[in-house]
C-alpha cells in the first residue's frame, strides 16, 4: 500500500537586489520520498478578485512506523509530475496504545484559476 514515492523541493537561499533573503526557485535541491501514500482530499472553488481558483489537495502519508524526514512548509513536492505547495507544517500522528509517533502526514495542495471579468449587478 505504501509503494509511491514523491520529490521534496527546496529552494535555494537568495538575495535580491536589495540584500533581502528570499528562497530562490531556480535551481532547487530535490529529495525522493519512497514508501509513502498519496490521496487525494476533497477540494474548492471560491471566487476572489475576479478569479475562480480551484484548490486541489491531497495528504503524504507515511507508512506505519515510519517518519516523512525533512519536509517544511516552505517546501513544495512533486506528485504524479505535477508540483504542489505544502500546506503547513507536517503532522506526526501518535499511536494511540504506545503514545509513540506512528505515521506522518503532509497536507499538499496546488491553486489554479481563470480570470474572470467582475459582474455586473
Amino acid at each position: 500500500m505504501y509503494t509511491q514515492a514523491v520529490t521534496r523541493l527546496r529552494a535555494a537561499a537568495g538575495t535580491d537586489t536589495y540584500g533581502n533573503a528570499h528562497p530562490d526557485w531556480t535551481t532547487p535541491v530535490s529529495l525522493v520520498l519512497e514508501g509513502v501514500n498519496v490521496v487525494p482530499v476533497v477540494g474548492s472553488e471560491v471566487l476572489e478578485d475576479g478569479r475562480a481558483p480551484v484548490v486541489s489537495g491531497w495528504k503524504v502519508i507515511s507508512e506505519p512506523g515510519r517518519d516523512i524526514p525533512d519536509v517544511t512548509s516552505a517546501d513544495r513536492i512533486i506528485h504524479g509530475g505535477v508540483t504542489y505547495e505544502v500546506d503547513g507544517e507536517p503532522q506526526i500522528w501518535p499511536d494511540p496504545i504506545t503514545g509513540r509517533p506512528d505515521h506522518s502526514e503532509i497536507s499538499i495542495k496546488r491553486k489554479a484559476g481563470l480570470w474572470h471579468a467582475p459582474r455586473s449587478t
